[in-house]
């Protein structure tokens, strides 16, 4: 999570639901429970953009990425440099019912 100093405690607070890091880069993602045309999860990865310049420590060259139920035409998020994964990324036990 990361603030806007200048905000009143409890104001100006943004989340990222994942950030993390592994020996090639950082990365930030945000997860929706639904299907996402690709101009609303462009929007959202936009947003993700915006929010992890509040980091308490930013990263130059992070990756942004959406994870979701579905994603229309993902491919084309991947063109712009995203990351972008839905449950068709996945495989899951015979037993998991989504």
């Amino acid at each position: 999570m990361g603030k806007d100093t200048g905000g009143k405690k409890g104001e100006n607070a943004y989340e990222i639901d994942l950030v993390g890091r592994n020996a090639q880069a950082a990365y930030a993602f945000e997860f929706k429970w639904k299907r996402l045309g690709w101009r609303e999860a462009e929007k959202i990865l936009e947003e993700l953009k915006a929010k992890a310049r509040h980091l308490q420590s930013p990263i130059d060259g992070m990756k942004f990425g959406v994870v979701a139920k579905s994603i229309d035409d993902k491919r084309r998020l991947a063109d712009q440099g995203y990351l972008a994964y839905d449950l068709r990324d996945f495989q899951f036990p015979s037993w998991a019912r989504l």
